[in-house]
């Protein structure tokens, strides 16, 4: 166990370090490439030829043999929501390889000036120690014809410096939207902000292509129904489903059992685990007892926020619909069969009721790696990049977590309640109502939704193109990939790397592939594995939007609602109450006495009033 926790600390300064890089983007993708403006078009075509798709180890063969439904092919307006949400981003990734900028954007010697938080120690590694000395900012003062006036300050103390910015009344041109604490559309109301509603489609033609290929992007991209803010883009989920189930699959191996698809194949391999592998705990649940995404639920035909520990007034978590008609979770009949399930598991001492309760989502604490790491767990639930870690931090090389498919009552049955796509990234920039050069700070901008931009901004620049540093260049496939020896000559932390050979502070198209952990075929088949036979039919969808009043209305029903729900939900699950008999039905009529039709009824009106 100290080497356990040894390898947490690690792991968790690693994140630190990663939250510090950069600006609000902390961690986000790492970089890509430019030249000087000819010949960078030049030295940035991607090769032809494709190689063969990775291959995933043979365990996980079982795994991805459930077939999944065919993707979404993209409207032939452009549209991409619905592929995107079937997590096929082809058509999407090839829409962004087309998107160009002239340069220079300017031969008028405009000046742009800009205030954001930096990794103050990072700047060791640049020349001059100052920003400016930055290869990325150098290169684009030299070639767009913009000269940039910095002011960057330490990330630790920047909302405190932002802060000072707005209250001396002297606002820089471009700012980090998201610092100002009361809202976007409150410096907006304050006018501090711009709307830049009538400026988008002339002056940052790339972004207005990027925005409006998706219906929930372009939503996302919106405040207060006005473009008030400039989103950097992602072109694809970072973390796919946020939480996915893995499983160790070298038990699965020497038990010579298949990836379960079903509840009964589920509760079998638990089964399995506790008497042949010693697992104390062979299926490790969280304490708000439903995931996202209907993760190990949705299979039963329902969603519902069954705990106080979960989202609160996120009604989604709590209603869907069907054909239209909006339904309360926690009184559906999936519902009562996924608890009448951990019911049997728990007297089966397949789920430990206590660790259940003490559970939350840090990837890093005792409960979750600690338990994942030394044989008590062999079905989990993580995010992304950690369940491999788990793994490393046992020292049992043997130890293999591999991210599954979710199970449902049918194998291959279809699990309609897969989350939307979120395409926005964490950096966001406002032009002030101080900047005298609107046009050109958007055209400036721009380029970094350009591909070439795009490159630049998250790789630095591409190996032959002529740069004292070139830390990248195409693979096989024709995906950009960092050349991790040009990486370490750099400097020796990688992360602090990306933060001095690419930038993360003037948004721009986000690539999804994190420098600061080692994406590998277990981290890659995440997002095949998560989204296998899950759709987003069911959910209500982020258009669904309460008013101000409706919420207000809503959240005086609900308080008391969830707090019932979340009590009950551990009485049926440790036997207290009969999820099987008369207890379920006095449980659903007190529900009814509280008013949920008058709850429902709110619910339904904003997602008819979404979708007319």
């Amino acid at each position: 166990m100290k080497r356990i926790f040894a390898i947490l600390l690690a792991l968790c300064m690693l994140l630190a370090l990663m939250a510090g890089c950069g600006s609000a983007a902390g961690s986000e993708a790492p970089a890509a490439s430019a030249s000087e403006a000819e010949t960078q078009t030049e030295t940035a075509e991607a090769p032809a030829a494709e190689a063969p798709a990775e291959e995933a180890p043979e365990a996980a063969a079982s795994a991805e043999e459930i077939s999944a439904e065919e993707p979404a092919e993209a409207a032939e307006d452009g549209d991409f929501t619905a592929s995107n949400a079937n997590m096929d981003f082809g058509p999407y990734k090839e829409m962004l390889k087309d998107l160009t900028t002239d340069l220079p954007i300017t031969d008028e010697g405009v000046t742009l000036s800009y205030f954001f938080g930096f990794e103050g120690s990072t700047l060791n590694y640049i020349e001059g120690g100052e920003m400016e000395g930055h290869q990325v900012w150098k290169w684009l003062e030299e070639n767009t014809g913009v000269d940039l006036d910095l002011t960057v300050v330490n990330k630790m103390n920047e909302w405190d410096q932002f802060n000072l910015v707005i209250a001396s009344g002297d606002y820089p041109d471009i700012l980090p939207a998201a610092d100002y604490i009361a809202g976007i559309e409150a410096a907006y109301e304050e006018d501090i902000y711009m709307d830049l509603s009538d400026l988008l489609e002339e002056n940052m033609p790339n972004y207005w292509q990027i925005i409006h290929s998706d219906k929930k992007l372009l939503n996302d991209v919106q405040d207060g129904e006005k473009f008030l803010a400039i989103y950097s883009i992602k072109d694809q989920v970072a973390n796919p489903g946020g939480i996915g189930t893995f499983v160790r699959m070298d038990w699965l191996e020497d038990l010579g059992l298949d990836v379960p698809q079903t509840y009964d194949e589920l509760t079998d391999v638990l089964r399995a685990f506790r008497d042949e592998k010693g697992a104390a705990e062979p299926m490790a649940l969280f304490n708000t007892v439903n995931l996202q995404n209907g993760v190990l639920m949705g299979g039963f035909g329902s969603i519902a926020e069954l705990s106080a520990n979960g989202m609160g007034t996120d009604f989604g978590n709590s209603f869907y619909q069907e054909d239209g008609k909006v339904i309360f979770g926690a009184t559906a009949e999936g519902t009562r069969k996924y608890l009448s399930w951990l019911h049997k598991l728990y007297t089966e001492n397949l789920i430990d009721f206590e660790a259940m309760q003490s559970r939350d989502v840090n990837p890093f604490s005792e409960w979750n790696a600690g338990r994942a790491a030394d044989g008590t767990n062999g079905y989990i639930f993580t995010n992304q990049p950690f369940g491999g870690e788990y793994g490393n931090m046992s020292g049992d090389p043997s130890m293999n977590w591999w991210p599954v498919p979710d199970v449902a009552e049918t194998a291959g049955a279809e699990i309609p309640f897969y989350e939307e796509v979120n395409l926005t990234d964490m950096t966001t920039l406002a032009i002030t109502t101080q900047c005298e050069e609107v046009e050109t700070a958007l055209a400036f901008l721009d380029y970094g939704y350009s591909y070439e931009g795009s490159l630049l901004y998250n790789f630095g620049f591409q190996k032959g193109s002529g740069h004292d540093v070139e830390t990248w260049d195409y693979d096989e496939n024709g995906e950009p990939q960092f050349d991790e020896a040009a990486l370490l000559n750099v400097a020796e932390a990688t992360n602090i790397a990306s933060g001095v050979i690419s930038t993360k502070d003037l948004a721009g198209v986000v690539f999804d592939r994190r420098l600061s952990f080692s994406f590998g075929e277990r981290e890659n088949a995440c997002m095949e594995a998560w989204s296998t036979n899950k759709t987003t039919a069911n959910i209500l969808g982020s258009v669904t939007t309460l008013t101000a009043e409706e919420t207000t209305n809503a959240s005086a029903i609900y308080s008391d609602i969830l707090t019932y729900v979340a009590t009950a939900a551990l009485q049926f699950i440790n036997g207290d109450l009969d999820v099987d008999g008369k207890d379920w039905d006095d449980y659903v009529a007190r529900i009814d006495g509280m008013n949920i039709d008058g709850l429902t009824e709110i619910i339904q009106t904003a997602y008819d009033r979404a979708h007319e």
